[in-house]
């Protein structure tokens, strides 16, 4: 396939999208669906955007902080050549800073998780 085809077929869908909202849509009522929504779309996602980079980044530091931990599972797995035993303790490692930051419990017994 030739890249200038598949741009001209693009520009061709995109033309008749564009008639297809011209002639069946009001434009004037899509503007000002526009017009109402913009702040309900505002008012949801710029919160919901913040609070999801707040846990992002909170289990990133927790995941920092226990780096020397997944560090030590990672070379322990490839020391032993037991790389499904490494995954197993750094998933266990994300799910216990998980737990710290949502619940601020800690496990006692880490014998049983590892």
């Amino acid at each position: 396939m030739d890249l200038k085809y598949v741009c001209e077929e693009i520009r061709r869908h995109l033309e008749a999208v564009w008639a297809f909202l011209h002639y069946y849509l009001d434009v004037y009522y899509v503007s000002w669906l526009a017009w109402v929504f913009y702040p309900l779309i505002l008012t949801l996602v710029l919160p919901l955007s913040i609070l999801v980079l707040v846990y992002a980044s909170a289990l990133f530091l927790h995941l920092y902080q226990l780096r020397h931990t997944i560090r030590h599972a990672v070379q322990d797995a490839v020391q032993r050549r037991d790389f499904w035993d490494g995954a197993r303790r750094i998933v266990a490692v994300v799910w216990d800073a998980q737990g710290r930051i949502w619940h601020g419990t800690y496990p006692t017994n880490r014998a049983h998780v590892f």
